[in-house]
């Protein structure tokens, strides 16, 4: 029997992509908290460097992919790292063509990575 050779399908769906921001802060967090409980039970110990990074690396990869945010500047990273998953926005942090843009939750990333 012959086989056929399947092409990849990635439809990213809005409510896949929230699911999956979703997870990623969530593990994020928790990673966060365990570092911090680490640190008091072995404040001298490196073994409570442990981190996620490459399997949340590579996610965060084929989450830019999918929504082609792929660039110098990616606005998954901003909204990841130097917003902390919206939770340190501020109006004004993030303008797009000149006006004020939220980016509060994911549902606000989705909005701005989905503008025409």
């Amino acid at each position: 029997m012959k086989t056929r050779k399947r092409k990849p399908v990635c439809a990213f769906t809005k409510d896949l992509f929230i699911k999956t921001m979703d997870a990623i802060q969530k593990q994020h967090d928790h990673d966060c908290k365990c570092s911090e409980a680490f640190k008091v039970i072995f404040p001298n110990g490196f073994i409570s460097n442990y981190d996620n990074y490459l399997l949340q690396n590579q996610l965060v990869e084929i989450l830019q992919i999918a929504m082609n945010d792929h660039h110098e500047h990616s606005w998954i990273e901003h909204y990841m790292w130097e917003l902390d998953f919206g939770r340190s926005w501020e109006k004004g942090n993030v303008t797009v063509g000149g006006k004020d843009f939220p980016l509060q939750n994911v549902h606000d990333l989705w909005a701005l990575l989905n503008l025409e």
